[in-house]
C-alpha cells in the first residue's frame, strides 16, 4: 500500500488484543485479536485479524475472521477471509481462500473513518458463497 500518508504498522511477532483504531492506514504484518479502524487496512501475508474491520479500502493477503465494512476490497490469492464482507466493489484473486456473506451496498458517506462518521446503508443484496 503506497500512500502520501502516514501509516501505523503492526509487524510480524506483534499481537494485539482490543480494538485499533488509526486516523491514517494501518499495515498489519502481526495478529490482531480485537476491532481494527482506519482509512486503509492492508493485511499482509503471516498477519491476521479476528475481529471486525472498518476501512475505505483493504488488503488482504492473510487471515480476517469477521464483519468487514470497506469501499473497496482487495483479497490476494494468499488470503483467507471468513465472516461477512460489506463493500462497494471487491476484486478477489484466483486461490482465495473464502467463505462469507457478500453484502454488495456499503459506501462510506465520508472519507472520515471515525465510528461517530461512518454510515451503513441498508441491505440491497446478499448472499453466502464459499469458495475453498
Amino acid at each position: 500500500m503506497t500512500t502520501a500518508n502516514t501509516h501505523s504498522v503492526l509487524l510480524p511477532g506483534t499481537t494485539v488484543e482490543g480494538e485499533l483504531y488509526s486516523d491514517s492506514d494501518i499495515v498489519i504484518g502481526g495478529r490482531i485479536r480485537g476491532n481494527v479502524i482506519g482509512k486503509a487496512v492492508e493485511v499482509q501475508a503471516g498477519g491476521s485479524i479476528q475481529g471486525n474491520v472498518q476501512a475505505n479500502k483493504i488488503i488482504i493477503d492473510g487471515t480476517v475472521k469477521g464483519i468487514v465494512r470497506t469501499g473497496t476490497a482487495f483479497i490476494g490469492s494468499d488470503a483467507t477471509l471468513e465472516g461477512r464482507l460489506e463493500y462497494n466493489k471487491v476484486d478477489i484473486a484466483e486461490g482465495a481462500r473464502i467463505d462469507v456473506q457478500f453484502v454488495a451496498v456499503f459506501t462510506p458517506k465520508t472519507t472520515d473513518t471515525h465510528p461517530s462518521t461512518l454510515s451503513f446503508p441498508t441491505k440491497v443484496k446478499s448472499g453466502t458463497v464459499a469458495v475453498k
